[in-house]
């Protein structure tokens, strides 16, 4: 899948917390309130790098520059 197309609209965060968090924990039924906090907090502390394959591939510029814009605050 592309990212670009994963996103529908949504923001990164939005996406990281409400589909990527709950495939990313499939063993568990519900992804809970602590674990969303503790994906927060990594990202806070810069201990996550987000790799996003082929984003010289996707097809808005804008689109890219949006995600760009949503990481750096």
């Amino acid at each position: 899948m592309r990212f670009e197309a994963d996103l529908q609209g949504k923001s990164v965060k939005n996406y990281l917390l409400q589909d990527w968090l709950e495939d990313a924990l499939k063993s568990v039924e519900d992804t809970t309130e602590e674990e969303k906090k503790a994906l927060a907090d990594l990202f806070k502390n810069n201990s996550v790098w987000l790799l996003l394959d082929a984003a010289d591939k996707m097809s808005s510029l804008q689109s890219l520059t949006e995600i760009s814009q949503q990481l750096t605050g």
